[in-house]
C-alpha cells in the first residue's frame, strides 16, 4: 500500500472523531441530543453555525450594522457615565475629610469604653441608694438612739 495513502485516511478517521467529540461535548453542555442527520458535504462554516445554535439555542441570526452602531452607542453611553460617577466618587472622597482606619478603631474603642464606664457609674449609683435604704428595723433604732427624749 502507498504511505501516503494510509495517513491520508487516518487523518480523514481522525477528523471525523473529532467532529463526533465535538458534538458529543455539545450534547451534554444543551442538554439535548444529537440529531442523527445523514452525513452530507456542509458548507464553509455550516458546522461551527450548527454548534452555536445548539450552544445557545434558537436561532442566531447576526447583527446587522445599524443594530451594531446603536449597540455601540449604547455601550459609550454606560461607559461615559460609570466614569463621570467614579470621577465624582474620587473626588468626594478627596473633598471630604476621611478618618484613618486606625483613628476611626481608636473612636470605636473610646466609645465602647465611655459605655462601659456609664454602666458603671449607674451600678455605682444603684448601690449606693440601696446602701442608704436601711431596713425599717435599723432605721428606728437609730432613731430612738439619736432622737432626744420625749421627742417621739
Amino acid at each position: 500500500m502507498n504511505k501516503l495513502g494510509i495517513i491520508g485516511d487516518t487523518l480523514e478517521v481522525l477528523q471525523e472523531e473529532a467532529k463526533r467529540g465535538v458534538k458529543t461535548a455539545a450534547s451534554q453542555i444543551t442538554g439535548r441530543q444529537p440529531k442523527n442527520k445523514q452525513p452530507k458535504a456542509p458548507k464553509e462554516g455550516e458546522d461551527k453555525k450548527d454548534f452555536v445554535q445548539d450552544l445557545y439555542g434558537g436561532n442566531v441570526k447576526p447583527l446587522t450594522n445599524e443594530q451594531v452602531a446603536k449597540k455601540e452607542m449604547e455601550d459609550k453611553q454606560k461607559e461615559e457615565t460609570l466614569r463621570q460617577k467614579l470621577h465624582g466618587e474620587y473626588y468626594q472622597k478627596l473633598i471630604s475629610p476621611q478618618k484613618r482606619p486606625q483613628e476611626a478603631q481608636e473612636g470605636q474603642e473610646r466609645a465602647a469604653e465611655r459605655v462601659e464606664r456609664l454602666g458603671m457609674e449607674d451600678l455605682q449609683k444603684k448601690k449606693e441608694d440601696e446602701e442608704k435604704k436601711k431596713p425599717i428595723a435599723v432605721a428606728q433604732a437609730e432613731r430612738k438612739t439619736e432622737a432626744p427624749l420625749g421627742a417621739g
